[in-house]
C-alpha cells in the first residue's frame, strides 16, 4: 500500500516538535488526529516510528532514519508553495508575445512601455513575426495581430486605433507610368508585393467600396519581396524601387510618414485595426470587423499644391473621426468611446478623465431619453475640430435649470474639441440656453 504523503508532512512535524499537541496547533487540528494519523503511518509501514510516554515523544531508528530522508523533501515542498503563492501579488516571471511588424507604434509607444514599467518582473520577449500559426501551440502567451487575421476562436481586444493602409508611389512613377484611377486597374501596374511566408501565395491588396470588400492580385516586378506586411516598403531593394519610380507598393500611413525626405505619394487607401489577442481566452467569437475606407483617388504633383491636399486629406481623417465619435454617442456604445476620446480628457478645462466624461455622457441619455446628437456644421482643423451640434428632444425634469418636464425643445451647442493621439484630449462646449428659455414662455 502507497503511504499516505499527507501522514508524512504530519510525521514531520511531530519529529520536529516531539510533541503531538504541538504538532496538532500548528496544523490546526486536535492532538487525537495527529496521534490516528502516525498510528495508520506505522501501519503501512509496518515498523514503529515514535515512542510514546506521558510525557514526551521521540523516534525511533526507523523514525530517524525516515525523518532524514523525507524532511528536506518536505522543506522543498513548503518552499515551492511559498514562492507560488508569492507570485499571486505580484506578477514576474517570462512573458512572450508574438507581434505583427505592423504594430510598431506598439513596439514603440506607451503601451509596452508603461507596462514594463508597472511590472519591473515581468521579462517581455517579442517576436516580431508576420506568419500565421497557433501561438498557444507555439508557447506565446498573447499575439498582437491585425484585427482580420485573428482566427475566429480567439478572444480579441484593441490595444490602438485603426490603421490607414495606402496605395503609393514616387513622383517618378507617377510622371512615367500615370495612377489607376480604380483598385481594380492595379493589375497594369508592376506593385512591389509581399508573402506572409516563403512558400504562402502573394497578398492580394484588399480594398472596399460601397460597402464591399474586395481584393486584387497584382503584378509583381522583378522583385517580389519575402517580407512582412509592412516591411516591402523598407527593404533595401525594394525601398529603392518604390523610390526611384519603377514600382507601385503599399504600407501603413505611419510608415509612410518618416520614409523619405524625397515623399512618396498615396493613391489609395483603406482602414486596418490592431488588435491583441490573449490565447488563455478562447472562445467562438465572430471574425473582427473590418473596418475600410472607400477607395479614393488622391493626386499629388511633387509641388506645395500636394501638401497642401495632404493636410486636407488630414483634415478629411479627423472629421471621420469626428462622425465616428457622433455615431458612438448615439448608439450609446459606452464600450467603444476609448476608441474617440483620451483618457485624460477635460471638459470646459476640468480634468475628469474618460470615466467621468462616460458618466457626463451617461447622465445626459437618462434625463434626456430621446437625446441625439446631430451635426449641423463641422469644421476640421487640425488637431482642433469645430462643431454646431442641433437637438431636437424632451428633459425629462430640470435640464440647465430649467423647468423643461418633458416638454419638447430646440437648442444648439457650439462644441469645439482638442485632439491629441487621435483622440478628444479637450472639450469646450455652450450651450444656447435662451433658446431654451424663449420656448418655455408661456
Amino acid at each position: 500500500m502507497e503511504p499516505d504523503l499527507n501522514a508524512l508532512a504530519v510525521f514531520t512535524l511531530v519529529a520536529e516538535e516531539r510533541n503531538f499537541r504541538a504538532a496538532a496547533d500548528r496544523l490546526g487540528v486536535t492532538r487525537s488526529a495527529v496521534s490516528q494519523t502516525i498510528r495508520r503511518l506505522e501501519e503501512t509501514l509496518g515498523i514503529a516510528l515514535v515512542r510514546r510516554t506521558t510525557r514526551s515523544v521521540s523516534l525511533t531508528e526507523a523514525g530517524e532514519r525516515l525523518h532524514a530522508d523525507v524532511a528536506p523533501a518536505i522543506a522543498d515542498m513548503r518552499a515551492a508553495l511559498g514562492n507560488t503563492e508569492a507570485l499571486h501579488g505580484r506578477p514576474r516571471g517570462l512573458l512572450r508575445l508574438a507581434v505583427s511588424s505592423i504594430a510598431e507604434h506598439f513596439l514603440s509607444g506607451p503601451v509596452l512601455a508603461s507596462f514594463s514599467a508597472a511590472n519591473p518582473e515581468v521579462q517581455v520577449d517579442i517576436t516580431v513575426t508576420d506568419e500565421q500559426f497557433d501561438i498557444v501551440a507555439a508557447g506565446y502567451d498573447a499575439g498582437v495581430r491585425l484585427g482580420e487575421v485573428i482566427e475566429q476562436d480567439m478572444i480579441a481586444v484593441p490595444i490602438a486605433g485603426e490603421e490607414r493602409q495606402l496605395a503609393v508611389c514616387a513622383p517618378a512613377f507617377r510622371d512615367r507610368f500615370g495612377v489607376p484611377t480604380h483598385p481594380s486597374k492595379l493589375a497594369s501596374y508592376r506593385c512591389i508585393g509581399w508573402r506572409p511566408a516563403p512558400k504562402a501565395a502573394p497578398y492580394r491588396w484588399e480594398f472596399a467600396e460601397d460597402g464591399k470588400d474586395f481584393s486584387v492580385a497584382v503584378r509583381a516586378g522583378d522583385h517580389h519581396q519575402r517580407h512582412g506586411a509592412d516591411d516591402q516598403a523598407r527593404c533595401g531593394r525594394s525601398r529603392h524601387h518604390l523610390w526611384h519610380g519603377s514600382e507601385l507598393s503599399a504600407c501603413s500611413r505611419a510608415r509612410r510618414a518618416g520614409a523619405d525626405p524625397r515623399g512618396i505619394l498615396p493613391l489609395l487607401r483603406r482602414l486596418l485595426s490592431l488588435l491583441s489577442e490573449p490565447p488563455q481566452q478562447r472562445a467562438k467569437t465572430a471574425r473582427a470587423r473590418r473596418a475600410s475606407a472607400a477607395t479614393a483617388l488622391i493626386w499629388c504633383t511633387g509641388d506645395p499644391t500636394c501638401a497642401a491636399r495632404e493636410h486636407a486629406m488630414a483634415k478629411s481623417d479627423l472629421a471621420e473621426i469626428y462622425r465616428n465619435y457622433i455615431a458612438c454617442l448615439n448608439r450609446q456604445d459606452w464600450q467603444a468611446l476609448g476608441q474617440f476620446v483620451h483618457d485624460d480628457v477635460s471638459h470646459n478645462a476640468k480634468p475628469i478623465g474618460l470615466a467621468g466624461y462616460r458618466a457626463m455622457l451617461e447622465r445626459d441619455f437618462r434625463e434626456i431619453p430621446d437625446l441625439r446628437f446631430k451635426i449641423e456644421l463641422l469644421v476640421s482643423d487640425p488637431p482642433h475640430i469645430a462643431s454646431r451640434l442641433t437637438f431636437d428632444c424632451t428633459p425629462v425634469g430640470t435640464f440647465l435649470g430649467l423647468d423643461v418636464n418633458g416638454r419638447r425643445v430646440a437648442f444648439c451647442e457650439n462644441v469645439f474639441y482638442e485632439f491629441r493621439d487621435g483622440k478628444i484630449w479637450q472639450v469646450w462646449s455652450v450651450i444656447d440656453k435662451a433658446a431654451i428659455e424663449a420656448q418655455l414662455r408661456p
